[in-house]
């Protein structure tokens, strides 16, 4: 059960962090920030970090999931 959920939830997060991404460069490009300077604009975008955090644990979950499901492989063997 908890591989699923792993598995399940890890994709959530992604998805969703995915599109904060998203959603906060179409905001910066509305806004015109995104041209002037790249690099200072996200760092003070609102969405940007919660986004990247979502993917960042959700890849993390997706990874455990892999390293169980290879695990019970190898113990089938």
């Amino acid at each position: 059960m908890i591989r699923v959920i792993l598995s399940w939830l890890g994709w959530v997060f992604i998805a969703f962090g995915l599109a904060e991404v998203c959603f906060e460069t179409y905001l910066l490009l509305q806004s015109g920030m995104l041209n002037d300077d790249v690099i200072s604009a996200w760092p003070r975008s609102k969405f940007f970090g919660r986004g990247m955090s979502n993917i960042a644990l959700g890849a993390i979950m997706v990874g455990v999931y892999q390293l169980l499901m290879k695990s019970d492989e190898k113990e089938k063997e």
